[in-house]
């Protein structure tokens, strides 16, 4: 039964997400870096949840976060505001 409900979970690896962000693979570095994502480390590789990437759709669509200086100001701004 377990077995089933850990298959109904998708996952992404990064280079997944490098084409679902249109981005490369030392951005989405910096956004697990920056707590934007978390990622399961699986040796040398991270793997991403489905919730993951809709949490940073949602929560950062309408900021620039393209390099670290961005992403502190999306940051701070959504502290702000929360």
């Amino acid at each position: 039964m377990l077995k089933d409900s850990v298959n109904l979970v998708p996952t992404y690896t990064t280079n997944d997400l490098c084409n679902i962000f249109h981005c490369n693979k030392n951005q989405i570095t910096m956004w697990r870096q920056y707590g934007l994502l978390k990622g399961l480390r699986t040796g040398k590789n991270y793997i991403y949840s489905r919730k993951e990437i809709e949490c940073i759709l949602d929560r950062f669509t309408g900021y620039d976060i393209s390099n670290p200086e961005h992403v502190k100001e999306a940051l701070n701004d959504l502290e702000n505001n929360e």
